[in-house]
């Protein structure tokens, strides 16, 4: 009896976990005024096939180290821009 509160209490938090994420998801934007040019310069990889060099709008961008464009520039490979 009480493993199966344990397991409707558990079904019950991943369940409310997972609503609570889902909900949210979709509805933020890119609210910096940097995270579109951060965006672009991981598209621009994609685009171009040069992931040694980030670009923004064809000029060098080193704001940030290349993991962090590499990570967007593979989220894009997966999704799509």
């Amino acid at each position: 009896m009480a493993t199966s509160r344990f397991h409707l209490l558990l079904a019950l938090i991943a369940g409310l976990g997972v609503a609570i994420y889902l909900l949210g998801n979709g509805a933020t934007s890119l609210w910096d005024r940097d995270e579109p040019r951060f965006a672009e310069a991981a598209r621009e990889m994609v685009a171009t096939g040069d992931y040694l060099v980030p670009r923004f709008h064809g000029a060098v961008r080193y704001d940030k180290p290349p993991l962090i464009y590499w990570l967007m520039a593979a989220a894009y490979r997966v999704t799509g821009p």
